[in-house]
C-alpha cells in the first residue's frame, strides 16, 4: 500500500496460514478522491504454490450522515487482477 490519505487508518495483518486481512477507516477525505486512487491502492501478490483458491471478499461500509450506513460487497469478481512488471520486494 503506498499514497494513504492523512486521516485514514490502515491496517493490515499478514497470517502465516495466507489469509491476509485488511481493514480501514477514512473519517474524512473519502470524498475528495476520484475511483482512479484506488486503481492501484493495494497491490496483492497471488501464491499458487500451496495449491491453496484465490478469493477477495469484504465489504466497503458508506455514510452520508454516519447514523444510516450502506454496506456494499466486494469478491474478486470486483477487483481487477493484473501481472505487475515490477518485482515485488520482500
Amino acid at each position: 500500500m503506498r499514497d494513504i490519505p492523512a486521516g485514514w487508518d490502515v491496517r493490515m495483518q499478514n497470517n502465516p496460514s495466507w489469509n491476509a486481512v485488511v481493514r480501514g477507516s477514512a473519517l474524512v477525505g473519502a470524498a475528495a478522491v476520484g475511483p482512479q486512487f484506488f486503481t492501484r491502492f493495494l497491490r496483492i501478490e497471488k501464491n499458487e504454490s500451496l495449491g491453496l483458491p484465490f478469493k477477495i471478499n469484504g465489504s466497503i461500509v458508506v455514510t452520508r450522515d454516519f447514523i444510516k450506513e450502506r454496506h456494499i460487497a466486494i469478491s474478486t469478481k470486483d477487483v481487477s487482477l493484473a501481472v505487475l512488471e515490477e518485482p515485488v520486494r520482500h
